[in-house]
């Protein structure tokens, strides 16, 4: 087959995305386990939840939420954290890693026996969707979570287990308001984040020193060169498990070039002609955040906001807002880049290529993609290219990914539109 042209490539995007976006449109949160497992037939092991030898009380809550079957990762995870063997995971977004360790923790923990699990993550959004998975299946187990956040105040956590940042866990034990003596497993979600960021990595080592003699769990999508030396000195008798740092198969690349100034009309161009069911709009720095907000805002766009500046109220009610799919649009800075699941998003665009370092432009890539495409369903990508460097920034990072995008231009797009619908 011939190379495409860029009307070819519109057409094909517009046609893909508007027959995704009516299968998405069936998806709802209360049914998502077993929609999205039937949809990812090629990550689902041949095994059973039943060969694992989970308690009847876990079991029980798993089989209402639809969980039949375990996925890859979940069928080689699951029996390491049951045995309480230090082990590092990876595996593609969108794979079932949160339930990996989520029943792991459940199966391992006893009722009213103090703080048991901490599970640490790098984001506030992150650890409030962790925490609202667990609480699902801890409440068949009659186990409780808590949920650490940067506001969190209390006399003393006695939860089962404990989700939270590092920096906040350390603190919660300094103040006596976390016991340890009770604490058997660390599991670190996002782990390449959790040791590689230099805001992360003090704290990470210090929570680890803290817990010399607890079983460690690391999971992450990607893992940096510098990430696996770091994790391999720190539990050097882990069981280790790394992959190349890859896309999911079934996320789609798209490209388009848009002059620098021009961007946030290059948005609502997409937005007019392109069906979508959720979208995730991500930019390199908070400013460019607020700009596009404004911008939209202005043309009566309904979209939710989150970065770093921002009270962890308004991230709290943005999260639920775009959860809840009161708003089609999220725009974000990397905060949002990590382990969301969120599964009406069928589209990221990447308003702004990252530019960081090469390893990690590469995994930042991919992690924000990968909010799209989850449990193995299709997904878009459409990056903004203004200029020589982010062409030669995005040529890296999908050679790197071993990928290659299709380019089309708006003016394609809006031909392929009206011969779609020649009476709009």
């Amino acid at each position: 087959m011939g190379m495409q042209n860029d009307k070819e490539v519109a057409k094909e995007l517009l046609s893909s995305l508007k027959e995704d976006t009516a299968k998405v449109s069936v998806l709802s949160n209360d049914a998502l386990y077993s929609l999205q497992l039937k949809s990812g037939e090629d990550i689902i092991s041949n095994s059973t939840f039943e060969s694992l030898g989970l308690k009847p009380e876990l079991k029980k809550g798993m089989d209402e939420l639809g969980l039949e079957k375990p996925s890859l990762i979940q069928n080689l995870a699951i029996p390491y954290i049951i045995k309480g063997r230090d082990a590092v995971f990876q595996s593609k977004s969108g794979t079932g890693k949160t339930i990996a360790f989520a029943v792991g923790a459940l199966q391992r923990s006893d009722a009213g026996k103090g703080s048991q699990v901490l599970i640490l993550t790098p984001t506030r959004e992150l650890s409030v969707q962790v925490g609202s998975e667990l609480k699902k299946l801890a409440s068949y187990c009659g186990l409780n979570v808590c949920l650490a956040l940067s506001n969190y105040i209390g006399e003393s956590i006695n939860e089962e287990i404990v989700i939270g940042s590092p920096g906040k866990i350390i603190g919660l034990i300094n103040s006596g308001v976390l016991p340890t003596a009770s604490v058997s497993m660390l599991i670190f979600d996002e782990a390449d984040e959790m040791i590689s960021n230099q805001a992360f990595g003090a704290q990470t080592l210090k929570v680890i020193k803290l817990f010399e003699k607890s079983q460690k769990i690391f999971f992450s999508a990607t893992y940096s060169e510098m990430s696996q030396r770091a994790v391999k000195k720190l539990v050097p008798n882990a069981d280790m498990f790394f992959d190349k740092n890859t896309k999911a198969e079934k996320i789609q690349l798209f490209y388009v070039e848009v002059l620098k100034n021009k961007k946030i009309e290059a948005l609502k161009t997409l937005f007019e002609f392109l069906n979508v069911a959720q979208t995730i709009i991500f930019v390199n720095n908070k400013h460019m955040a607020d700009t596009i907000k404004a911008d939209l805002e202005k043309d009566n766009y309904s979209l939710s906001i989150i970065h770093g500046n921002l009270m962890p109220e308004d991230r709290d009610s943005a999260l639920i807002e775009f959860l809840n799919a009161k708003t089609k649009i999220l725009v974000s800075t990397n905060v949002f880049a990590r382990g969301m699941d969120i599964p009406q998003v069928n589209l990221i665009i990447n308003f702004d290529i990252p530019k960081f370092s090469a390893e990690e432009d590469v995994q930042t890539y991919i992690h924000r993609i990968g909010r799209s495409g989850r449990f193995n369903r299709s997904g878009f990508v459409i990056d903004f290219v203004s200029g020589e460097d982010d062409l030669n920034a995005l040529t890296a990072i999908q050679t790197a990914m071993g990928s290659v995008s299709k380019k089309f231009t708006l003016d394609s797009l809006k031909e392929a539109f009206m011969e779609e619908d020649p009476l709009l």
